[in-house]
């Protein structure tokens, strides 16, 4: 089986061995729309192909990315710093702040020959001090970890909503993910089997549990901790079997009522985990996908409330494979 992310050693091994085309990972066409909002680029590519370049060749997972990201944002907004810069810089803050083995800031010569060793070092200093700078309070490992599984849900948000993006990227996963266990959460039995078969036809060794009330959702995921668990969670809000305004049915998904979905988003509680404190990636990517959100607020007030990520109905493919790439099921590069 495979093993669990807190247990992934950082390794060099594979980076002159990488295919020459692949498909975008969603988190790196994240990154530089992120990039392209912060610096005020005229394309996003550029950023996202670093990005990209940078994860493939010292093998980063969801987490680690989104921990560069994180820290190369503090850099270009905070300390002025060019987003290329910011994100090389990132990428070492990512490695040291989440990997158990050590990383040498002269591995990133792999990545780029750009930088001297004294000016990296330089800006992991500037970041550790602007890092510590933002969060009064001190960053403690937990809090950290924490932090960055929020950002990642952002990058993931802001991809989603970035449509001129979302549209031009391909669908093709990086390679097989028999280990991506998808959970299906819906009360109408044909959107049950449409997200399904749109899982399949991304990865067809995927396991696909598809279940109509959240205390068979929650049963899957406790029947499944073990052997198989569940990483992503396509969840539909309205859980009522009824139709109804959006009027009524946003107040009501949004409550505490049994029929809304986000009763399960926040029973599924990452404390549970074996290691609360190092592996809190345990909890699934929870992706609210509900025929009641039809506006922005909307997807903030959902996310306010328990979800990682939200998008209205119906569920598109590129959508799902952003989705399925910030879930980390696919974070062995091959």
């Amino acid at each position: 089986s495979r093993a669990p992310t807190s247990q992934r050693r950082y390794t060099l091994a594979a980076h002159l061995c990488q295919p020459a085309t692949f498909a975008m990972h969603g988190l790196s066409l994240a990154i530089g729309a992120a990039v392209q909002k912060l610096a005020a680029l005229e394309s996003s590519d550029e950023p996202a192909q670093y990005a990209e370049r940078g994860r493939r060749i010292l093998r980063l997972d969801v987490s680690t990315l989104s921990a560069a990201m994180m820290a190369a944002q503090v850099l270009m907004w905070k300390g002025r710093v060019h987003w290329h810069g910011a994100l090389t810089i990132g990428f070492c803050m990512g490695l040291k702040m989440l990997c158990e083995q050590s990383f040498h800031v002269g591995d990133m010569k792999h990545v780029t020959t750009r930088y001297t060793l004294r000016e990296l070092l330089a800006g992991e200093k500037r970041a550790c001090e602007l890092l510590l700078g933002a969060n009064r309070c001190g960053i403690t490992p937990c809090s950290t970890l924490r932090h960055v599984n929020i950002f990642r849900s952002m990058l993931c948000s802001l991809l989603l909503e970035s449509t001129q993006i979302l549209d031009s990227m391909s669908v093709t996963l990086d390679a097989p993910c028999p280990e991506l266990h998808v959970l299906v959460l819906d009360d109408d039995p044909v959107v049950r089997l449409a997200h399904t078969e749109m899982v399949r036809t991304l990865e067809p060794c995927a396991r696909v549990t598809a279940v109509a009330s959240v205390a068979e959702a929650i049963g899957a995921v406790e029947q499944f901790s073990g052997s198989q668990p569940v990483q992503l969670v396509l969840l539909d809000l309205d859980l009522s079997g009824q139709t109804a305004d959006d009027g009524w049915r946003l107040p009501l998904c949004l409550s505490e009522d049994p029929r809304s979905g986000l009763t399960l988003a926040n029973q599924i509680d990452p404390l549970m985990a074996a290691e609360p404190r190092t592996d809190y990636r345990a909890k699934p990517l929870v992706a609210v996908v509900s025929g009641a959100i039809s506006q922005p607020s909307h997807l903030r007030a959902v996310c306010n409330r328990g979800a990682d990520v939200a998008v209205a109905k119906p569920l598109k493919l590129r959508a799902l494979k952003v989705m399925i790439d910030a879930s980390g099921a696919a974070d062995i590069i091959g």
